[in-house]
Formats: structure tokens, C-alpha cells, sequence
């Protein structure tokens, strides 16, 4: 059931499912030897006139200095069944790819129950479907189907922006949250208004 509020200028959090397998399994797996201590450590070597001749005759014999080589790694690989490898730089990297099929297997399942139930059963009216995005943080924010259709039935839209998370009011709201905390032009962000009613 959605939350019942007294007033629907505070909504608090718009999406009523958080996701933190992306964070927390980028922080757990992600390669040890990039992190701040050790470039830390690295640069420090890297200015010390010893350090400098190495590179320099490993650079010169065209061969690679194994104790640089390892800078150069990404900070996470993640490998497919089908052998693909993926450089992960940042947890927002790995949340996105995991949006990604998290919408395609909503969108899936959708098609197949659609197909599956009775014709009276699927002529279905006012139909809305989860709202799922990622923020910069790697978080994944998901709004169920429930949660839309109650937001929007109190003047919310969704921010059309990638990372945005925010549910604004009206499209006035939405129209002046675009321009001011996305930088859009006031008639690409009325426009985008306009769509999202």
C-alpha cells in the first residue's frame, strides 16, 4: 500500500526500494592495488631518482615495468557466461549495467504475462510500470508500480535526467527543476514537462 502522508509537499524518499548490491559489491571485489594508499605510495616512488632510472631502462629495452604495469588495471572486471569482460571504473558503472537488466527482465515478464492471461484480463487501463535509475552514488532507486500510480495522483513527475531520483510537483516543478539544477534550456525542460504529464 502506499505510504499515507498528511501533507503531499513532503513526500520524503520518492522511490520505496533501495538497492545496494552495485556499492557494496564494487567496495568488496574492486582491485586493492588502486586504491589511494598505495597510488599514494606509487607516486612517491615514481619521484625518487632510483624509481626514475628503472622506468626510464624499462622503457627504453621496450619492455614493460611489471611494478607499474598493475596502475593500469581497472578497478573492477566483471566476465560473462559467454566470456565478455567489462571494465568497471566506478560503483555508478556497475549500477547501470544492472538497471539495464533489471529493465529489460521487468520488461520480459511484462510481455509474457500480457500474452499469457486472458483477453479480458489484459485490456488494462492506467497501466504503470516500475521507474528504476541509478544514482551517481551506485545506489539503485526503484519506484514499484504502486508508488507511481500514487505519486502521480498527487501532481508528481518524474526528473527525465539519467541520475535523478527527484519527483517534482506539477510541471511547473519539473519545468523549473530541470532548468536550475540541470542547466536545461527553458524550452527543451517545458517541453520535457509537457511529456511527463
Amino acid at each position: 500500500q502506499p505510504r499515507m502522508i498528511v501533507d503531499d509537499s513532503d513526500i520524503g524518499k520518492p522511490h520505496d526500494v533501495e538497492i545496494r548490491l552495485a556499492l557494496s559489491f564494487f567496495h568488496r571485489y574492486k582491485h586493492k592495488c588502486r586504491s589511494p594508499g598505495v597510488k599514494k605510495l606509487l607516486k612517491q616512488g615514481r619521484e625518487e631518482d632510483k624509481e626514475g632510472e628503472r622506468k626510464i631502462e624499462a622503457e627504453v629495452d621496450n619492455e614493460p615495468d611489471p611494478q607499474y604495469q598493475h596502475q593500469h588495471l581497472p578497478l573492477l572486471e566483471i566476465i560473462s557466461d559467454l566470456g565478455l569482460v567489462r571494465s568497471i571504473e566506478s560503483p555508478l558503472e556497475l549500477a547501470s549495467y544492472l538497471v539495464q537488466d533489471m529493465e529489460d527482465m521487468m520488461w520480459h515478464e511484462r510481455n509474457r504475462r500480457h500474452f499469457t492471461s486472458t483477453k479480458k484480463a489484459s485490456i488494462k487501463t492506467n497501466y504503470f510500470s516500475h521507474n528504476i535509475k541509478a544514482q551517481k552514488s551506485g545506489i539503485i532507486c526503484m519506484v514499484t508500480p504502486q508508488r507511481v500510480q500514487f505519486l502521480r495522483s498527487i501532481g508528481r513527475l518524474p526528473c527525465s535526467q539519467s541520475y535523478c531520483i527527484k519527483w517534482l510537483k506539477f510541471d511547473k516543478g519539473l519545468r523549473w527543476h530541470e532548468q536550475t539544477q540541470h542547466n536545461v534550456d527553458y524550452s527543451d525542460a517545458a517541453t520535457m514537462a509537457s511529456l511527463s504529464v
